[in-house]
Order: C-alpha cells, then sequence, then structure tokens
C-alpha cells in the first residue's frame, strides 16, 4: 500500500513493505506470492542442479583444486537450499515492486520476460565478475553469465505463467 505525505509544496509517494509481508497469508495476493515463491524456488534450484550439476561438470573437474570437495558441498547443501529460497523472495518481492508501477499499454514483451531477462543480467553480470578475482577459465565466467541470463528468463516465463493461471481461475 502506498502512502502519501504532502509536505510544503510536493507530495511523496512511499512504498510500503506491506506487499511483501507474511502477515496476510488469508488473502489471495499473499497465496499468489507464495505460489510465486514457491515456483520460482522449483525453477532456480531444478536450472541450477542440470546447469552445474551436468552442463558445466566437465569444467568443474578441471578445475578441482578451487572448490570443496563433493563430501564436503553435499555437507552443506542446506546453504545453497537456503540461498536459493532468499532468491526467489527477493526476486517475487523485486517483481511485484515493478510490476505495480509499470505501463504495459503498448508494450512489446510482457513485463514478467523483461522483469527476467534483467535480473539475469544482473545476476549474470555479478557471476561473470567474479573472473576478476578468482582463477577460473574466462569460459567458465561466461557460461555462468549465460546460464543466469537463461534462468532469468526462465523466472519471467514462470511469473507470466503464474499471472495467465490467476486471470483464468
Amino acid at each position: 500500500m502506498a502512502k502519501t505525505t504532502k509536505s510544503s509544496k510536493k507530495t511523496v509517494k512511499s512504498s510500503s513493505p506491506e506487499m511483501c509481508s507474511m502477515s496476510c497469508w488469508s488473502s489471495e495476493d499473499c497465496k499468489r506470492f507464495a505460489l510465486s515463491v514457491f515456483a520460482v524456488f522449483v525453477t532456480i534450484f531444478s536450472f541450477e542442479s542440470l546447469f552445474h550439476g551436468y552442463l558445466l561438470k566437465d569444467a568443474y573437474q578441471a578445475t578441482q583444486n578451487l572448490w570443496r570437495s563433493v563430501d564436503e558441498m553435499n555437507g552443506l547443501y542446506h546453504i545453497i537450499i537456503i540461498r536459493q529460497i532468499i532468491q526467489s523472495i527477493a526476486i517475487v518481492c523485486l517483481f511485484k515492486m515493478v510490476a505495480k508501477n509499470f505501463d504495459t499499454s503498448g508494450c512489446g514483451s510482457p513485463i514478467e520476460i523483461k522483469f527476467g531477462v534483467k535480473i539475469g543480467l544482473l545476476l549474470g553480470a555479478m557471476q561473470y565478475g567474479v573472473y576478476a578475482y578468482m582463477p577460473i577459465p574466462i569460459s567458465l565466467a561466461f557460461s555462468w553469465f549465460v546460464g543466469e541470463i537463461v534462468l532469468g528468463l526462465l523466472v519471467g516465463v514462470i511469473l507470466l505463467i503464474i499471472k495467465k493461471m490467476n486471470k483464468s481461475v
């Protein structure tokens, strides 16, 4: 909910964190929020499992001196899950803030797809930047960059599907 405050001559709108508050589980918006977070989490979990576990497996084996052992990583798997949950919540909250203030008239692609690609670019750029301070091959950094863009696009598609499902119900 946006609050409007008047001071002297200007009107300032501030968005409140209520849109992502957990105190409204009975409302349809919060059910849609929870569904979106769950769907984005499943997308991130599935994509990262395939991307890192299979597609980049050889690249990780070639640079195994940089990574924890498989046993050690498996013992810390809960940290990956927690990070993916936090990432899912953050992405859905950001999307709700952006979509709420976005005029879709005359727009080519759906906002969900545009948002997903931009999130992918942001996360991809961060992953690509790891090359500057970690001795990984540039091909691995580039793979991470492209992978994050693909993941962002997939997240955008998932958000679009959820929106269409809710409109048809």
